[in-house]
């Protein structure tokens, strides 16, 4: 309806916009209910593009997860909106490719290290405000990072540590969802960091919003849990 805490507290250009993870999380539970997912399997998600936003305007939005077995067992997915019998037909906001299988292990991180690394900090006040500035206005239900720590690695390659969590005003929703909107968001809101360890001065960063558009892929190992989690992200060697 547009109501939902993660339109509501997700505006972008002064419109309420689906988050990009929240397709993620929808895809997810769509395959979680068809699929019948074993003892110890778990879902990971390939080649995801998001093509278009899906807008709440004032009126609701119906929106759909289209799943197509493939020959080779992975699942072709979209996610589309409107009506296959209108003359426009649907549209297709989001596709890529699931793969079920066994969750396997998550490398371990030595958070202890990685904090000790961090060079300098931001508050979560100061990495929304930078949102702020390019179009992008969080709402209190999605802002979940409390602290972004900015170090750099062995190599010299800028990582950042942030510490998230659901806000108190929706801590009732966390075991609503395995990727919840808003932590999983709030993970990649501390990459802002990034950008102020490689030097960008936050008046270059208001130009457009930065929203992602493609994902290579997905693993959930396992579902998070606890109110407080630690996102880590790091460039790549590219």
């Amino acid at each position: 309806t547009g109501e939902e805490f993660f339109l509501a507290d997700h505006v972008v250009g002064g419109a309420r916009v689906l988050p990009g993870v929240a397709y993620l999380e929808m895809v997810r539970a769509a395959v979680a209910r068809s699929a019948a997912l074993a003892e110890g399997e778990e879902v990971q998600l390939r080649h995801v593009a998001w093509l278009r936003p899906i807008v709440a305007g004032a009126d609701a939005v119906e929106v759909h997860v289209e799943l197509l077995p493939e020959e080779d067992g992975a699942i072709s997915f979209e996610v589309v909106s409107g009506e296959e019998d209108s003359q426009a037909g649907p549209v297709v906001h989001a596709s890529g490719q699931v793969v079920v299988g066994a969750a396997g292990q998550a490398a371990a991180l030595d958070v202890s290290r990685l904090r000790g690394g961090c060079e300098r900090s931001m508050t979560a006040e100061e990495c929304y405000e930078l949102y702020r500035a390019m179009g992008i206005s969080y709402g209190p239900a999605h802002r979940g990072v409390e602290t972004i720590g900015i170090g750099r690695d062995g190599e010299g390659r800028p990582y950042v540590l942030a510490q998230i969590a659901v806000p108190a005003g929706i801590s009732d929703t966390q075991d609503q969802y395995v990727l919840h909107p808003t932590l999983i968001d709030s993970a990649l809101h501390a990459s802002i960091g990034l950008m102020a360890a490689g030097g960008t001065a936050p008046s270059g960063m208001s130009s457009k919003p930065r929203v992602p558009f493609a994902l290579d892929e997905l693993a959930i190992v396992r579902a998070p849990s606890g109110r407080l989690l630690w996102s880590y992200a790091r460039l790549s060697a590219e």
